[in-house]
Protein backbone atom coordinates (compact mmCIF):
# COMPACT_ATOMS: atom_id res chain seq x y z
CA UNK A 1 0.00 0.00 0.00
CA UNK A 2 0.57 3.39 -1.12
CA UNK A 3 -0.06 6.26 2.09
CA UNK A 4 0.58 9.01 -0.34
CA UNK A 5 -1.50 7.10 -3.20
CA UNK A 6 -4.04 5.97 -1.01
CA UNK A 7 -4.41 9.81 0.56
CA UNK A 8 -4.78 11.08 -2.34
CA UNK A 9 -7.31 8.71 -3.98
CA UNK A 10 -9.23 9.85 -0.37
CA UNK A 11 -8.70 13.58 -1.12
CA UNK A 12 -10.22 13.13 -4.48
CA UNK A 13 -13.28 11.11 -3.27
CA UNK A 14 -14.03 13.35 -0.54
CA UNK A 15 -13.98 16.25 -3.09
CA UNK A 16 -16.37 14.19 -5.36
CA UNK A 17 -18.80 13.83 -2.72
CA UNK A 18 -18.19 17.90 -2.12
CA UNK A 19 -17.40 17.30 1.62
CA UNK A 20 -15.07 19.48 3.31
CA UNK A 21 -12.31 17.68 5.78
CA UNK A 22 -14.83 18.78 8.33
CA UNK A 23 -17.43 18.02 6.93
CA UNK A 24 -16.32 14.11 6.90
CA UNK A 25 -14.54 14.48 9.91
CA UNK A 26 -18.13 15.07 11.86
CA UNK A 27 -19.71 11.97 9.93
CA UNK A 28 -16.59 9.65 11.37
CA UNK A 29 -16.34 11.22 14.25
CA UNK A 30 -12.62 12.14 14.08
CA UNK A 31 -10.35 15.52 13.70
CA UNK A 32 -10.14 17.27 11.12
CA UNK A 33 -6.78 17.03 11.02
CA UNK A 34 -6.59 13.47 11.18
CA UNK A 35 -7.85 14.13 7.60
CA UNK A 36 -5.51 16.33 6.81
CA UNK A 37 -2.93 13.82 7.71
CA UNK A 38 -4.67 10.43 6.22
CA UNK A 39 -4.98 12.62 2.50
CA UNK A 40 -1.25 14.38 2.87
CA UNK A 41 -0.04 10.52 3.16
CA UNK A 42 1.20 11.11 6.44
CA UNK A 43 -0.93 8.19 8.69
CA UNK A 44 -3.83 5.84 7.80
CA UNK A 45 -7.21 5.90 8.80
CA UNK A 46 -7.56 3.19 12.03
CA UNK A 47 -8.95 0.00 10.58
CA UNK A 48 -12.11 0.21 12.77
CA UNK A 49 -13.58 3.18 11.27
CA UNK A 50 -12.67 1.99 7.92
CA UNK A 51 -15.81 0.54 6.83
CA UNK A 52 -17.40 4.04 7.84
CA UNK A 53 -14.73 5.86 5.68
CA UNK A 54 -15.23 4.36 2.31
CA UNK A 55 -18.97 4.13 2.88
CA UNK A 56 -18.56 8.29 3.21
CA UNK A 57 -16.86 8.18 1.02
CA UNK A 58 -18.74 5.62 -1.88
CA UNK A 59 -15.67 3.08 -2.22
CA UNK A 60 -14.80 -0.37 -1.35
CA UNK A 61 -11.83 -1.39 1.01
CA UNK A 62 -10.05 -2.64 -2.31
CA UNK A 63 -10.09 1.00 -3.34
CA UNK A 64 -9.10 2.37 -0.53
CA UNK A 65 -6.55 0.09 -0.29
CA UNK A 66 -5.17 0.60 -3.92
CA UNK A 67 -5.76 3.89 -3.81
CA UNK A 68 -7.44 3.82 -7.35
CA UNK A 69 -11.00 2.51 -8.79
CA UNK A 70 -11.26 -0.41 -9.66
CA UNK A 71 -13.05 -1.47 -12.57
CA UNK A 72 -14.40 -5.33 -13.10
CA UNK A 73 -11.56 -6.29 -14.80
CA UNK A 74 -9.42 -5.04 -11.59
CA UNK A 75 -11.98 -7.03 -9.08
CA UNK A 76 -11.45 -10.33 -11.49
CA UNK A 77 -7.74 -10.17 -11.31
CA UNK A 78 -7.47 -9.18 -7.67
CA UNK A 79 -9.61 -12.03 -7.03
CA UNK A 80 -7.41 -14.25 -9.00
CA UNK A 81 -4.28 -12.92 -7.41
CA UNK A 82 -6.01 -13.80 -3.77
CA UNK A 83 -6.90 -16.67 -4.47
CA UNK A 84 -2.85 -17.60 -5.32
CA UNK A 85 -2.63 -16.36 -2.03
CA UNK A 86 -4.60 -18.24 0.00
CA UNK A 87 -3.76 -21.39 -2.02
CA UNK A 88 -0.12 -20.80 -1.54
CA UNK A 89 -0.55 -19.82 2.08
CA UNK A 90 -2.82 -22.84 2.77
CA UNK A 91 -1.11 -25.33 0.87
CA UNK A 92 2.37 -24.09 0.67
CA UNK A 93 2.64 -24.97 4.40
CA UNK A 94 1.80 -28.10 3.97
CA UNK A 95 4.04 -28.92 1.23
CA UNK A 96 7.62 -27.92 2.85
CA UNK A 97 6.02 -29.98 5.85
CA UNK A 98 6.14 -33.34 3.76
CA UNK A 99 9.10 -32.35 1.57
CA UNK A 100 10.66 -31.84 5.01
CA UNK A 101 9.86 -35.06 6.39
CA UNK A 102 10.35 -36.82 3.36
CA UNK A 103 14.00 -35.31 3.24
CA UNK A 104 15.00 -36.51 6.88
CA UNK A 105 14.04 -40.29 6.01
CA UNK A 106 15.94 -40.40 2.43
CA UNK A 107 18.32 -38.41 4.67
CA UNK A 108 18.55 -42.02 7.47
CA UNK A 109 18.39 -44.09 4.98
CA UNK A 110 21.26 -43.27 3.69
CA UNK A 111 23.04 -42.48 6.40
CA UNK A 112 22.12 -46.39 7.30
CA UNK A 113 23.37 -47.79 3.89
CA UNK A 114 26.38 -46.17 4.51
CA UNK A 115 26.91 -47.27 7.76
CA UNK A 116 26.45 -50.59 6.61
CA UNK A 117 28.39 -50.75 3.28
CA UNK A 118 31.21 -49.19 6.21
CA UNK A 119 31.18 -52.33 8.43
CA UNK A 120 31.40 -54.61 5.86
Amino acid sequence: MNQEKTGAFLAECRKQKNLTQEQLSEILGVSSKSISRWENGKNLPDYSILDSLCNALGISINEFYYGKKMTDTDYEQLSEANLRLYFIEKYGKRLKLKFAVLSGIIGALIFIIAQFAFLR
